[in-house]
């Protein structure tokens, strides 16, 4: 059964599984949240658990009515299917991500990749096909509302465009917003913005960081002000840091906000880091063991480097190191310090790091052994008390 091919700007209206199998009944369009993963409430606390679920009850609820008026409009925007999904009023209201159409998926209506049937042991550069909504979603967790990461939820949407089957995928709250980060001078920006925003890119290693996904509010607490806002996460938690290559870059590298002092809040949040909840957050939803490796590794280097003095760009640029595979004739000592120290910290953890920087073979036992044994000799507790002892002199 051939497909029809989408237009640049928008679903072709009225495409309906139904009509192609010669049924005339239109299909009622529902929006179904499918985040089994929120029984296991071990992770989350009650409070958090409650207002989550108010906020994706609300959005939901909202999307259902506005998907019966409006067709969802597919965006020429990023690398696999956005669709723009619009209010029961026609305003922007949220952005729908199937699993089936991210940037690896055969399915993806702009560059359908040659794989055949969805393969989520297909590795490319640390990333696997069909797992980007799983990573959408856990940015939305982990971040907690520190960096402001928009709302983002499982859901399955039936009828409309998709027929009977449906799609499965992650729904984002819409953020109204003035224009991107590089249409304007990065001066312009708050520190605390910024630096919010750059340790949460390293904490979860996204690696598709640029001004085109850093969107731009009016403050309206501060006349004048702007407000950061960072959407799009598919491109976090690779399999291992040196998959990232040559290519890793952090946009806000260049801005010269990189090179100041860390704020006391941002200091304090890296004090905070609860790295047990955090590896339980992304097991729930799937996330691979290898892809936590990289989130456990990364926090780790940051509480090493942020609370010693470096700089955001400093510790950019080690990670940057080690994704290059450390062969870089340059790189200062000071960085060599820093992945050698990190190394042994997390290894004292449990983890075993192959010299490629992926796991051993053992790395699921040893990593669930260490998260789950409260009496382990070298605790979290323990570590991160480690970490947060700051150089003397």
């Amino acid at each position: 059964m051939a497909q029809k091919k989408v237009n640049k700007g928008s679903v072709t209206k009225g495409l309906q599984l139904g009509l192609s199998l010669g049924i005339k009944k239109e299909i009622p369009v529902e929006v179904e949240e499918r985040s089994f993963f929120l029984s296991s409430s071990w992770w989350l606390t009650e409070a958090d658990l409650k207002e989550y679920k108010k906020d994706t009850d609300e959005l939901i609820e909202k999307v259902t009515k506005g998907v019966k008026k409006y067709t969802p409009e597919l965006l020429s925007s990023g690398e696999g299917g956005v669709y723009l999904l619009r209010s029961e009023t026609g305003e922007n209201l949220a952005v729908f991500k199937p699993f089936d159409e991210d940037p690896f998926s055969p399915r993806n209506p702009k560059s359908p990749i040659s794989f055949g049937k969805l393969d989520n042991n297909l590795v490319i550069g640390g990333y696997r096909a069909g797992e980007s909504t799983q990573k959408e979603v856990a940015a939305y967790l982990l971040d907690r509302g520190f960096a402001n990461v928009p709302l983002a939820v499982f859901v399955r949407i039936t009828g409309g465009p998709w027929g009977f089957a449906g799609k499965h995928g992650s729904l984002h709250h819409y953020i109204p917003h003035l224009h991107d980060s590089w249409e304007i001078s990065a001066s312009l920006y708050s520190l605390a913005d910024f630096q919010r925003i750059a340790v949460f890119d390293l904490r979860i290693l996204n690696t598709d960081r640029h001004g085109g996904n850093i969107l731009v509010l009016k403050d309206t607490d501060h006349k004048g002000g702007k407000k950061l806002v960072p959407i799009d996460h598919a491109f976090c938690l690779p399999d291992n840091v040196t998959s990232c290559g040559d290519q890793l870059w952090f946009e806000w590298m260049s801005w010269p906000q990189a090179n100041l002092p860390l704020l006391p809040e941002i200091m304090q949040y890296l004090k905070n880091i609860n790295l047990e909840a955090d590896s339980k957050t992304l097991r729930a939803l799937g996330i691979s063991e290898e892809a936590i490796f990289t989130m456990v590794w990364c926090s780790t280097l940051l509480r090493f480097t942020l609370l010693r003095g470096l700089t955001l760009f400093e510790t950019a640029e080690i990670i940057r190191y080690r994704a290059r595979g450390g062969k870089d004739p340059q790189i200062p000592q000071p960085s060599l310090l820093a992945c050698s120290r990190t190394d042994r910290y997390v290894e004292q953890s449990g983890l075993k790091r192959k010299k490629t920087g992926n796991y051993s073979p053992d790395h699921s036992k040893g990593l669930n052994l260490f998260l789950r044994q409260k009496s382990a000799p070298h605790s979290l507790d323990i570590i991160w008390n480690g970490l947060c002892k700051t150089k003397q002199g």
